[in-house]
């Protein structure tokens, strides 16, 4: 499977949700292994990968920061260029936050679909934990299993495609959770199975939604990160 990018640039102008300041916001088409980029137009074209080493916190909204720079907000769209299986794109913003739209990632989602996604040459990264790890925070808590538990996993997707549901005649299995693929970049990994081929604009946005709810936990970046490099695993 190999890595993706949009084929065109689009853009959209909104307002931020937490400064209130207005947004002018472009996706660009970026090289394989780029993963996502922040530009900061209004700061000579300075760059904020979103990577977990670029974390500054996580409390209602997801801000990166680097050098000093701060990006605020990034969770929305970042989760609907992952659900749209987009794996390299850089993201052009003239301010210090990404705009909020409807309060989702339907509207992103939608940039997307309309630029469309294209296949690029280098194959897609995928992360694969070899130790179960897990994290807590209070009463929360999620784990991610590892490799001593792939013969399970394996065959709870025979069991989830052999219960698939059938709508009007068509055989649907169940959809497949989202995989990071960015290069090096670790935020938000989750452990899951291979993605398979789109199966529509529902689909994506549900993907996109999956990752949103994962992303808005304060816990989730450089704790998961700390945990993977403990356990041990392989790409």
């Amino acid at each position: 499977m190999n890595q993706t990018t949009i084929a065109k640039p689009i853009e959209i102008t909104g307002v931020g949700l937490h400064t209130g300041v207005p947004v002018n916001l472009k996706l660009k088409p970026a090289p394989e292994n780029t993963g996502y980029i922040f530009v900061r137009t209004d700061l000579d074209n300075f760059e904020i990968p979103a990577s977990v080493e670029y974390i500054s916190h996580c409390g209602y909204a997801t801000t990166l920061m680097r050098r000093g720079v701060v990006l605020s907000t990034c969770e929305h769209l970042l989760s609907a260029l992952r659900g749209a299986g987009v794996d390299n794109c850089f993201i052009e913003l003239d301010n210090i936050e990404i705009p909020i739209m409807d309060g989702s990632s339907e509207d992103f989602i939608r940039l997307v679909e309309n630029a469309g996604v294209v296949s690029q040459t280098s194959l897609r990264h995928f992360l694969k934990v070899l130790k179960t790890v897990e994290i807590a925070e209070g009463d929360r808590r999620e784990r991610a299993l590892g490799r001593e538990h792939e013969h399970e996993h394996r065959g709870q997707q025979r069991e989830q495609h052999t219960s698939a549901t059938t709508c009007r005649g068509h055989h649907r299995p169940h959809p497949p959770s989202p995989v990071p693929a960015h290069g090096s970049d670790w935020t938000g990994c989750r452990i899951v199975r291979p993605a398979v081929a789109r199966t529509g604009a529902a689909v994506r946005r549900a993907y996109a939604r999956r990752a949103y709810a994962d992303s808005v936990d304060s816990t989730s970046g450089a704790s998961w990160h700390r945990q993977f490099r403990t356990a041990g695993a392989s790409r």
